[in-house]
């Protein structure tokens, strides 16, 4: 199980919660993500990719215009 407490210490204010992700699709469709991370740097993603591996904590990456 995810602690969020944690997961909130380590990728910070950049963490969204129950985001919708047809906002994110070119055809308007998609669930619901539990969290939602936006990265502004490669140093970011770089960062939130190590944590999450680490912890073994699923994830998938979106690539945004």
């Amino acid at each position: 199980m995810i602690n969020v407490d944690e997961l909130r210490e380590n990728l910070g204010d950049k963490l969204e919660e129950n985001v919708l992700l047809r906002d994110f699709t070119s055809m308007g469709v998609g669930g619901v993500a539990d969290y939602f991370f936006r990265a502004g740097k490669v140093d970011d993603l770089v960062g939130a990719v190590s944590y999450l591996s680490k912890n073994g904590i699923p994830y998938f990456i979106l690539k945004m215009k």
